[in-house]
């Protein structure tokens, strides 16, 4: 947790705390998370992100800059003590203590979990695309034409979606050009040329039963308008089958544009005749479908930022609801300091921990890994925590705990374990130094006896959860006893891989405990973020989510 102070003319205004994976608009826009009233700030002036190792800062762009030991920045990371000036206004960062926590993934939804249908521009904006219009586009026009235009642009803009859109501009051809028969037709992502609306309507909707797919596709390969006299005369087109089977004659057909790639066509035509279109048709009817090729696309990204709000809405949900499962306050205990984190790879996961007094004074301690990434597997952690809770407050034992959980969770009845969960429970007897755990596939628990410079590994006692129905699992013992390090992790930290493809590797591990030893549960949670977030620095590998969860016996 850090604590951000805001100063104005040496008086301090306000204080907020910031949580561990928090981000802050600051600025004097009403809707800024922070509203800094002073006239020498922006609207929204910087962002703030607060990390384990310190708050991040942004400038958006700001009028006055952001100002960090006296020279202005684009981005920095500020520590406990450290402050910026933003405008004329002081803010001072200090650290606020309490457990690591939850450190959530903040932005939008990554690239894996959907195709990205926005245009991005060199400065990383999304943005609709614009129609440039410039003279030459329009040259020859005459004024009744370009009111035309004008008036289908503003139509098709209108338009509610991709759908409204395809009609609009079926409606408005038919208005604008002597025309029988139409499609427009869109290339699919597979290269497939398909029908997306046409007069009249066949049952079919195949481009055959209305016009010439071969005049289309040329179209589309030339990236240029194209009028045809009389089809059926020209050898060009009337070898194609279509051409004489629905009597095409004269033909207009226009590419649909979008950043210099055809992405589809319009045709029209009138059968039986000939000779009907002229080159003041043609450039009418080619900027015309410049204005219906910027609408469809417009209609595709507005959408698109539409799906992608509402799967953003629902992953922050479930990251909300993840924040609650997970314990939040400091855990006091007088005979043991702890720390957690948990660092999803997307905006939720599927790991977890836990820390609980029981009735009788021990301290039960868990922390498990689910399969699978995102809410899938953030769902099912929220059953195995539940549960885990549950069974615990009848029967601390760690057999017990885990058995009676698995069988909660069942098997997976169509002999599909794509979904289970590894997890480690461990019961803790502070004052006997007793320590009993058992552990479902789980990677194995350290406990670190500094006086020997020696680890102990408490290995697995039984399958994952989840996978095996009515199962026993085994409990084992250990002693632990002043100044001893109990450590429990998942696996996406020992397999973080650098850009090397290396491991970072459970030995690392132990090194890093080893080297910040003579510090608390919360210095080797912080060693341990920090070398696995420069250990992954620029790989291309997939990063997992991973936990930890640190116990020091006093």
């Amino acid at each position: 947790m850090w604590t951000i102070r805001i100063e104005v003319a040496g008086k301090t205004e306000s204080s907020h705390d910031v949580a561990i994976g928090r981000e802050l608009v600051l600025g004097r826009d009403p809707t800024a998370d922070i509203v800094l009233s002073e006239r020498s700030v922006s609207r929204r002036h910087c962002r703030v992100a607060a990390t384990p190792m310190g708050l991040d800062v942004v400038d958006l762009n700001s009028a006055n800059g952001v100002w960090v030991g006296g020279r202005q920045v684009d981005r920095a990371r500020l520590k406990a003590g450290g402050e910026m000036l933003v405008g004329n206004v002081r803010v001072v960062v200090d650290r606020k203590e309490g457990p690591t926590g939850m450190i959530p993934i903040v932005g939008d939804v990554d690239s894996e979990s959907g195709t990205d249908l926005s245009l991005t521009t060199s400065s990383g904006a999304r943005k609709a695309v614009k129609l440039e219009v410039s003279q030459a586009a329009y040259r020859g026009l005459e004024k009744e034409r370009l009111a035309l235009l004008i008036e289908a642009g503003k139509s098709l803009t209108a338009a509610g979606g991709g759908d409204q859109v395809l009609e609009r501009v079926m409606d408005h051809l038919f208005q604008i050009l002597p025309v029988k028969r139409a499609v427009l037709a869109l290339l699919e992502t597979d290269g497939r040329l398909v029908a997306r609306t046409m007069r009249p309507t066949v049952e079919a909707g195949e481009l055959s039963e209305v016009c010439s797919r071969h005049i289309i596709q040329q179209v589309i390969d030339d990236k240029r308008p194209r009028i045809i006299d009389d089809a059926t005369l020209d050898d060009a087109w009337n070898q194609a089958q279509s051409v004489l089977h629905m009597n095409i004659k004269a033909a207009i057909c226009a590419p649909l544009i979008v950043q210099d790639r055809a992405v589809g066509a319009i045709y029209a035509d009138f059968p039986g005749k000939a000779k009907l279109y002229t080159q003041g048709d043609l450039d009418f009817f080619g900027a015309f479908a410049g204005i219906a090729a910027v609408a469809l696309e417009n209609a595709r990204l507005q959408e698109g930022a539409r799906d992608r709000m509402k799967i953003q809405r629902d992953l922050e949900i479930a990251a909300e609801l993840q924040r609650g499962l997970l314990p939040d306050l400091g855990f006091e205990h007088p005979a043991l300091d702890v720390d957690w984190a948990y660092r999803p790879s997307r905006m939720v996961g599927g790991d977890f921990y836990d820390c609980a007094t029981m009735p009788d004074g021990r301290v039960a301690l868990s922390l498990g890994d689910v399969s699978g990434k995102s809410i899938g597997a953030a769902l099912y952690m929220a059953r195995v925590m539940s549960f885990l809770r549950a069974v615990s407050s009848d029967d601390p034992s760690p057999a017990h705990v885990l058995a009676r959980t698995n069988t909660l969770l069942g098997a997976r009845v169509d002999g599909d374990a794509s979904t289970f969960a590894t997890a480690a429970y461990l019961l803790l007897d502070a004052s006997s130094g007793s320590l009993r755990w058992a552990s479902a596939g789980h990677n194995p628990v350290l406990v670190y006896r500094p006086e020997d410079d020696l680890y102990e590994e408490l290995g697995a006692t039984g399958p994952p959860l989840g996978v095996v129905p009515e199962m026993r699992f085994g409990e084992k013992s250990t002693l632990v006893g002043s100044g001893h390090t109990v450590l429990l992790y998942t696996d996406g930290m020992v397999e973080a891989r650098n850009k090397a493809g290396e491991f970072f590797g459970l030995e690392q591990v132990k090194r890093i405990v080893r080297r910040v030893q003579s510090g608390g549960p919360r210095d080797i949670t912080h060693a341990l973020l920090a070398a696995v977030e420069a250990h992954w620095q620029d790989s291309e590998y997939l990063k997992d989510d991973f936990a930890l969860l640190v116990v020091r016996m006093k």
